[in-house]
């Protein structure tokens, strides 16, 4: 059964929505037209925002739409799926069932080069597997292995080892999918696997539009589908804005927060299938503590937990030059920056 918000309780923990209460109406008037700004197309060139979500102190202070989409319509998130990879390791790791430094016990490598392969390794992008992350072209397996393989598991398991696990940096949508099975495994199967999702972390976190497509095998295509609305999208950086705590509950525990946001010994900008911003390398005008769920046609989760802001930015933007989110998210923090939580000074 799906969980039902109320409909007269705010965001997060209900479906009321907008609650713009604590801005004043220059900072409303601001806001608004730097939302405005993101959904004009440059001329000549098409930016095709769709959806801007404002996160600040835990209230949704304002929302925009354009091309038909609406608050409860799922948005397909491409890469920015990553990070349901890391949140289902968190799950499973405070129940104990995920240990991060085991070999991964996959049958398909047995007795292969391939078995010291950790889910540490798989989840810091650096398993060591031959792979390139590219759609078209030569040597493009990211679109053979989302779009091109009916069992796209067996595709990643058949690669060859050409560097030591842990020691080489390689962003790979495959590592987040041999990362998902063996979570998915673990979680008992795919009906099991679901129920988990579910009742384990979406419901604890408000999220009711959630949808994820899977592969012939049957098997969860985490790298990139996973859909959400935009208000879901933000209610998801908002729980990693508040190092995995929901209300009263902890979904994720600090131990797994601060396993995920500790930077990779082969990327110093990269945690646990999330991007990070140390020494501001991602997004220069952003603090360092920044987390970033990124996806394909500049779609976009900005977490900063030091100013309780989350915004949200999706759209079909194939020309990135048209997309500047360091700076439009800059100019969001500087206008919400005397914005103060109810009952501080």
């Amino acid at each position: 059964m799906g969980k039902v918000l109320l409909a007269d309780k705010a965001w997060p923990y209900g479906s009321a929505g907008v609650d713009s209460s604590a801005l004043s109406g220059d900072v409303l008037s601001e806001l608004s037209v730097l939302l405005d700004n993101e959904f004009i197309n440059p001329d000549g060139k098409v930016k095709h925002t769709t959806g801007v979500a404002v996160v600040k102190n835990g209230k949704l202070v304002m929302e925009q739409y354009a091309g038909g989409l609406t608050s409860n319509a799922a948005v397909k998130g491409f890469s920015m799926s990553k990070s349901l990879v890391n949140a289902l390791g968190g799950v499973l790791y405070d129940k104990g069932g995920l240990d991060r430094d085991v070999p991964l016990a996959f049958d398909e490598w047995t007795g292969s080069d391939k078995t010291s392969i950790t889910f540490r390794h798989l989840a810091h992008m650096s398993s060591g597997l031959k792979y390139t992350e590219r759609a078209i072209g030569n040597d493009n397996d990211q679109g053979l292995l989302l779009y091109g393989k009916q069992q796209p598991f067996d595709f990643m398991t058949e690669k060859s080892l050409i560097a030591t696990p842990g020691e080489l940096y390689n962003y790979s949508s495959g590592d987040n999918l041999l990362a998902a099975r063996a979570l998915q495994n673990l979680m008992g199967g795919m009906a099991d696997s679901y129920r988990v999702i579910r009742e384990d972390l979406f419901h604890k976190i408000d999220v009711t539009t959630a949808l994820i497509e899977r592969s012939g095998d049957g098997y969860m295509l985490a790298p990139e589908s996973l859909m959400l609305s935009v208000r879901d999208w933000a209610r998801f950086g908002w729980l990693y804005s508040n190092r995995g705590r929901w209300g009263d509950d902890q979904v994720l525990s600090e131990e797994w927060m601060d396993y995920s946001l500790t930077p990779a010994e082969s990327n110093g900008s990269y945690g646990a299938f999330l991007w990070l911003n140390t020494g501001q390398w991602f997004f220069e005008d952003l603090p360092e503590d920044t987390i970033a769920f990124v996806g394909a046609l500049e779609r976009y989760v900005i977490i900063i937990p030091s100013l309780n802001v989350v915004v949200v930015r999706v759209g079909f933007s194939h020309d990135r030059d048209t997309v500047d989110i360091n700076a439009f998210v800059k100019s969001i923090v500087d206008v919400l920056s005397e914005v103060v939580p109810l009952g501080a000074e």
